[in-house]
């Protein structure tokens, strides 16, 4: 459970940018292509089940959470691995938008009510620690 732990915090934290990304009508990474398919309602149940899984430790949303990233192994590779390109364009667009537009914000207390239970946050320390792991990228 903690390797599938870890692989989520880094997939939530992911799609919760992404979710933001779209929301803000941004352009998403070129490197995110798999995901262009996947619409929003698609893209906000996939955070709901990672984010009952982390939060909740709800055991459905845990054999659902394993047959997507054992499905869709490439889609979710190629999420985790495009994080600080989704940060990046994230950060981006707060510098150029503020205030942050009343969709965008909504959207981000939305996604932060989801996850408010969980016990161990997502923050960008793990993320890399967790990405430093699997040797996918090296910390700035």
């Amino acid at each position: 459970m903690p390797e599938l732990r870890n692989q989520l915090e880094i997939c939530l934290y992911a799609l919760t940018l992404l979710s933001l990304l779209r929301t803000a009508h941004a352009k998403e990474p070129p490197l995110l292509r798999d995901w262009t398919r996947v619409d929003d309602d698609e893209l906000d149940e996939t955070h709901e089940v990672f984010a009952a899984v982390l939060t909740d430790n709800d055991d459905v949303a845990v054999l659902v959470a394993r047959c997507l990233l054992d499905c869709d192994a490439g889609k979710f590779r190629s999420l985790s691995s495009s994080i600080v390109v989704l940060r990046d364009s994230w950060d981006r667009f707060r510098r150029r938008q503020d205030p942050l537009p009343d969709v965008v914000l909504q959207r981000t207390l939305a996604l932060e009510r989801r996850m408010a239970h969980n016990r161990s946050p997502v923050s960008l320390d793990a993320v890399y620690r967790s990405l430093e792991m699997l040797h996918a990228v090296s910390r700035p």
